[in-house]
């Protein structure tokens, strides 16, 4: 009879071990499971943070490239441009307005005295001639240059020196040749025009020329 106890007594603490041994397991996976099941929600909760980091790191660079490039730009210096506007500015008031120095070396102030012929044509048209002067104004006793521009010799010239306000010839002479010197007389007037004859082979022509002759003063107090 206690044998049969002993027996009963411990299958049943072998059974309650098992019981205790097969359902920790289970208690385990149970927890396991409902750890399982907590990680989709935080999966779920941060999603769509990435969702909107990504959007918005894709809405970046989509701007970087859709952007034009800005050019570069270069601060200029103002002082060259300072420089040069006080450079212009003292060299404008370094003269005064009725003193400014002449620049140009083709300023006809430079050239005041210089006598400009103009070739015209001669014989129908045919050919181009003008009378040339050494200068515009003479200063007595100063002889007075003149020559002959053409492109066909000339056989004989008779020159005349003509009062400009009356029209009176007051001097004629026959010469020859291209180039002539005429002496000027203390009675000449101021504007004076000198008229050249022209005996071609092919025929004749006429040429002027205005020049100025300028007497000392005594001959206009006589």
């Amino acid at each position: 009879m206690t044998r049969l106890l002993l027996a009963v007594t411990l299958i049943g603490s072998m059974g309650i071990t098992a019981y205790l041994w097969l359902d920790t397991p289970e208690s385990i996976s149970a927890g396991s499971s409902d750890n399982t099941t907590l990680k989709p929600s935080n999966r779920a909760q941060s999603a769509p943070s990435l969702n909107k980091k990504s959007g918005e790191e894709s809405a970046t660079t989509f701007v970087q490239h859709t952007r034009p490039a800005e050019p570069d730009t270069i601060p200029a210096s103002t002082e060259s441009s300072l420089r040069y506007i006080a450079s212009d500015y003292a060299e404008k008031i370094q003269h005064p307005p009725y003193s400014v120095p002449i620049t140009s070396p083709q300023s006809p102030y430079l050239h005041w005295n210089r006598h400009i012929s103009t070739p015209v044509p001669i014989l129908d048209g045919t050919y181009k001639a003008a009378l040339k002067l050494s200068q515009y104004r003479y200063f007595y006793p100063e002889p007075i240059q003149a020559s002959l521009v053409a492109s066909l010799p000339v056989n004989q010239t008779v020159l005349e020196i003509i009062d400009v306000r009356t029209n009176q010839v007051i001097e004629t002479k026959t010469v020859s040749g291209d180039t002539w010197q005429i002496e000027p007389e203390d009675d000449w007037p101021m504007e004076l025009r000198l008229k050249a004859t022209l005996d071609f082979e092919t025929g004749n022509d006429v040429l002027t020329a205005d020049f100025s002759c300028i007497s000392p003063l005594l001959s206009y107090l006589q």
